[in-house]
């Protein structure tokens, strides 16, 4: 073997991660397993234009995994995290997704998750005092047909359109 060199690096480029992928994909595929996972991203904006709150995700194997779901202090409680939830579920369940996984912290959004029918399969305790990680799943066939994104939730009229990750905009 030549001589190696082991780097840590805070942020890789994407020739690296994408050589890294590959050779993921290589392996996954000599065993039959294609890893292929498609980008999910749902954003609410101001009449400015600005993001005030988003949700970016992916969807791989049956499975809707949210990485970053976060809502600007100035517009919580007006229901957007729930609004990029449906708008997610509902895009999973188009590209044939049965289950729904995010990964979040005790102090972060748990409640939040649980609220929307998730339940917290694990929990890991962190260095952080009375703070625990925690995995949160659910089903998507009975949640995702029912509990489509309204366009009134009970604080006046909000006009709600979407784009799924081919750009292709629709409306709830």
């Amino acid at each position: 073997m030549t001589n190696i060199t082991v780097t840590v690096e805070e942020t890789a480029n994407s020739a690296d991660e994408t050589r890294i992928i590959a050779m993921l994909n290589e392996f996954n595929v000599s065993k039959g397993v294609t890893y292929n996972p498609v980008a999910l991203s749902v954003f609410i904006r101001n009449d400015d234009g600005e993001v005030v709150a988003g949700l970016v995700g992916s969807t791989l194997w049956e499975w809707l995994r949210i990485s970053i779901l976060a809502v600007d202090g100035n517009t919580r409680t007006k229901g957007y995290g729930s609004m990029l939830m449906q708008a997610a579920e509902k895009e999973a369940v188009k590209r044939g997704c049965k289950y729904a996984w995010v990964d979040t912290f005790s102090f972060q959004a748990q409640a939040f998750y649980e609220k929307m029918a998730m339940s917290s399969s694990a929990r890991s305790p962190t260095t952080r005092p009375a703070t625990s990680d925690c995995s949160c799943a659910k089903h998507l066939a009975e949640s995702a047909e029912n509990h489509i994104p309204s366009a009134n939730f009970g604080r006046g009229s909000l006009s709600q359109s979407h784009r799924s990750n081919t750009g292709k905009a629709y409306e709830t």
